[in-house]
């Protein structure tokens, strides 16, 4: 191990869903983290996963499979600022459902879509003391469905979000 380079792996398997269909879920994930400096943090994220007998595929008793990946750049520009830009990519194949929306309505012929969800983030971190802060972010989601909804209920493929959290350490 070293101060420059960190590494992680987790992964879980077992039930999931409160249903009868003994449906089992694995999934594996992993991050890796590179600071070229004191100021500057890299970093890259990959998921797989797959569930059996899931009630979303044809028949209830398919498998589904889904993979995502990311990357991130943090940068402090003072011990009391740090900018952030993120961009996430994940691929829902056969209907994984792993963003909880409906079958979408091109869905014909009892055919499941291959749906792929994008996003980038830029985040403003201030620490207003050295336990107490606040996150500002701008979030441009898109997708190759319509799953996002308007106001009007209406479904998109894309969304813009910006928030604002408090946090504090310890």
């Amino acid at each position: 191990p070293t101060k420059q380079i960190t590494w992680s792996f987790q992964g879980l398997y077992g039930k999931e869903l409160a249903d009868p269909s003994h449906s089992q879920r694995l999934s594996l994930d992993t991050v890796f983290g590179f600071n070229p400096t004191d100021k500057l943090s890299l970093n890259a994220q990959g998921n797989w996963g797959q569930q059996t007998k899931d009630p979303s595929t044809v028949g209830g008793t398919g498998t589904s499979h889904w993979v995502g990946a990311g990357v991130w750049a943090s940068f402090a520009a003072t011990s009391k600022f740090t900018e952030t830009v993120r961009f996430e990519i994940m691929n829902d194949n056969n209907n994984a459902n792993r963003f909880l929306v409906a079958p979408f309505a091109n869905e014909t012929n009892g055919s499941m879509t291959n749906q792929v969800v994008k996003e980038v983030t830029l985040t403003h971190k201030t620490m207003l003391t050295s336990n107490l802060g606040t996150r500002l972010e701008f979030r441009h989601d898109w997708s190759t469905e319509p799953m996002f909804t308007r106001v009007d209920g209406s479904a998109v493929r894309n969304q813009n979000t910006i928030s604002m959290d408090w946090f504090v350490t310890f």
